[in-house]
């Protein structure tokens, strides 16, 4: 541990950058109108390098877990909130988010 303060004091900062694996690279589905729907997505890291996800949506109806550890594995979460749909209605948003070590 001396050592490792000793090179971060010196400026040499180094770590690894997790590889991340998604079960799906995009959700889809249906959402009934009034109903919430419910779906999940596994992420691993697959250099089992330890992770914490923060992943938003900017449409409101579609509510994403907020600040996923996933270590080096770990589902996560989302919600479709249909209320207020009609048929034919689509939610169309793609996919953001980061990753912090």
């Amino acid at each position: 541990m001396k050592n490792r303060l000793v090179q971060l004091s010196k400026g040499n900062v180094e770590f690894r950058k997790p590889e991340l694996s998604f079960s799906l690279e995009k959700l889809s589905g249906t959402a009934y109108p009034d109903r919430i729907s419910k779906a999940s997505v596994d992420v691993t890291s697959v250099n089992r390098v330890p992770v914490e996800l923060v992943l938003h949506s900017s449409d409101p109806r579609v509510i994403v877990s907020k600040n996923v550890s996933v270590a080096v594995a770990g589902k996560i979460s989302v919600d479709v909130d249909a209320s207020g749909l009609v048929i034919g209605d689509e939610i169309q948003k793609k996919r953001s988010g980061s990753a912090a070590r």
